[in-house]
């Protein structure tokens, strides 16, 4: 199943691409105007207890990320923050 965000991005590349087509003349007009979006689709999961936190920065302590993992999980980043 696609996420809320990868439907979305879809939708406004589709939607682009059709504008395009309506201004080069080759369509009459784009139905991807109109259309809205009601998809509500957000992946579950369980974040790490701090015991696991604590397991996989000694995992990773070698790791030349280490730094970047040990402020991403005490600041609670995401992957696209971090």
């Amino acid at each position: 199943m696609l996420s809320d965000g990868s439907i979305r991005y879809a939708h406004r590349l589709l939607r682009a691409a059709l504008q395009d087509a309506v201004t080069e003349d080759l369509v009459a007009s784009n139905p991807a105007k109109a259309l809205r979006i009601s998809h509500r689709y957000r992946p579950k999961f369980t974040p790490w207890t701090a015991h696991e936190a604590k397991r996989f920065l000694k995992a990773a302590r070698d790791d030349r990320w280490y730094a970047l993992y040990s402020v991403a999980l005490a600041l609670g980043l995401r992957r696209g923050e971090a």
